[in-house]
């Protein structure tokens, strides 16, 4: 496994994201980005895009604070995570940054880009792609759905997958709904919501955590799926190890990046 931190840079800032592929995998590959939360790039969003490197993408976690740098409090988080979400150029223009620097890695095959995001970085994930970024997909995974640019008809050309859980205070069944309009009005092609029930805001934990659970509610189809109600979400990982990343594997590299995957997609 080929590991190693890369600087690049926004604007004035620098930003210095990991870079995770296997050595001895065919070239080119499939790249995926992978958004940290709301505590900054550390080793979760690392562990993560490891994985997705054992499983033959070119992953690249992207630092969206600058310096990598990492919040050790709530506090810290809500200013780090709030100053970005209300300059929505700005943490475009980072998101942006991450993605030229995996494309232009010579194992990468750019007609195959992807990108997934936890919490904060599910956010980020669709904010890259209603700009218009060339990507095969996006995956949110208990991500802010609702933001102050929209979608234009016809930019956001990615498949999407949002991942959420049904009592989400962050969001909640308006902001679920308002991302279902953004969605048809913007005349996104293939996109899906799955609304995880009894579950509040991270998904599951741990698996020593995790109870399995019927959803309570879902949106547009019905989804058996552990639930955790998470009280400290910020403080722990996100998701139990392959799971979240099984999701993101049949949608990002199935459906969408795969050139000769046979799975069928949920287009809208």
């Amino acid at each position: 496994m080929h590991d190693q931190d890369i600087d690049y840079r926004s604007e004035a800032v620098t930003l210095r994201g990991h870079l995770a592929f296997d050595e001895t995998a065919g070239d080119p590959r499939p790249g995926v980005l992978v958004f940290h939360e709301g505590l900054g790039l550390g080793d979760f969003a690392i562990a993560r895009a490891r994985k997705l490197a054992e499983l033959g993408y070119v992953a690249f976690a992207a630092d969206m604070f600058g310096d990598r740098r990492q919040a050790h409090s709530l506090q810290e988080a809500t200013h780090l995570v709030g100053g970005l979400r209300n300059d929505l150029q700005t943490l475009r223009a980072r998101a942006r940054a991450a993605l030229v620097t995996l494309a232009a890695l010579p194992q990468v095959d750019t007609s195959r880009l992807g990108a997934i995001g936890f919490c904060f970085g599910g956010s980020v994930a669709l904010e890259l792609a209603r700009d218009g970024a060339d990507l095969a997909a996006v995956v949110s995974f208990h991500g802010v759905l609702t933001n102050q640019m929209p979608a234009v008809r016809g930019k956001l050309t990615a498949r999407v997958l949002v991942c959420t859980g049904a009592d989400d205070p962050l969001a909640p069944p308006e902001h679920i709904r308002a991302f279902e309009e953004e969605m048809r009005s913007a005349g996104v092609q293939d996109w899906q919501v799955v609304s995880y029930g009894n579950t509040l805001h991270g998904l599951p934990i741990r698996r020593r955590m995790v109870r399995s659970c019927a959803p309570r509610s879902t949106t547009r189809r019905p989804t058996a799926a552990p639930g955790h109600r998470c009280a400290a979400c910020l403080r722990r990982p996100f998701i139990p190890d392959g799971s979240g990343l099984n999701i993101a594997k049949a949608v990002i590299g199935v459906t969408s990046l795969r050139a000769n995957g046979s799975a069928r997609s949920a287009a809208r």
